[in-house]
């Protein structure tokens, strides 16, 4: 397995929470998982000193310092700019405050990349940046998120999905066929995304979650037509 654990290089106002990093690296490690530590602008991540006080020490802080390979795998961080989500298992987010900062706000973090079935045989492809998250993120892995398209109109134009995207619900007058959670905008915000909810599927379950998004229309990658 491997696992991409991302830390924050926010040196103001909250940082990492040493115990938050140390605590789930050796879990990690010592189930022999394939780590690969990452932070917005690689290196050391600055740690929160209040972690390290006396009163919060706890078992893994203690290890952390007494492990040359633990200490050395935090220090040189990889820029997350340069991660691929498809080539891990997991990505987990190192606690703390820092996070809040930079990470929650960082295009390397909150990307995504979008294809848009607009009927059979024709995709349009979009870029795509989470600008906020609710409370139901309750997944970790990578995978494909689906929501279903709601329009006014089959005959949307090129690139009409693009715009900013934010939560609404159902006494919202979204129509019939929608329901909660979900994601008004597009063009003249005409357009409803509604995730779909499948049992069992991976990933899906974290699109409840996704409060606000932009979709940007990708022009250097032209719309996919197959017969």
């Amino acid at each position: 397995m491997k696992i991409l654990m991302v830390l924050t290089s926010h040196d103001q106002l909250g940082n990492t929470w040493l115990e938050e990093f140390a605590a789930p690296y050796f879990v990690f490690r010592d189930a022999g998982v394939n780590l690969t530590l990452a932070s917005p602008k690689g290196g050391q991540p600055p740690v929160d000193p209040k972690s390290d006080l006396p009163e919060n020490q706890t078992a893994a802080m203690a290890r952390f310092k007494q492990d040359p390979t633990a200490q050395t795998a935090l220090a040189t961080t990889v820029k997350l700019a340069g991660m691929k989500a498809e080539d891990f298992d997991t990505v987990f987010y190192v606690g703390g405050h820092g996070p809040m900062w930079d990470l929650a706000e960082s295009p390397a973090s909150i990307a995504f990349d979008c294809a848009y079935a607009m009927q059979p045989g024709y995709t349009e492809y979009y870029f795509g940046s989470v600008t906020k998250f609710g409370a139901d993120i309750g997944y970790l892995q990578s995978g494909v998120i689906i929501w279903a398209v709601l329009a006014p109109t089959t005959n949307l134009g090129q690139g009409a999905l693009a715009g900013h995207y934010g939560g609404a619900t159902v006494s919202a007058a979204v129509g019939v066929g929608a329901g909660a959670n979900v994601l008004l905008g597009g063009f003249n915000s005409s357009i409803a995304l509604q995730p779909v909810s499948i049992e069992g599927q991976n990933g899906l379950n974290v699109a409840a979650g996704v409060a606000s998004m932009n979709l940007t229309f990708n022009k250097e990658k032209p719309a996919k037509s197959t017969p």
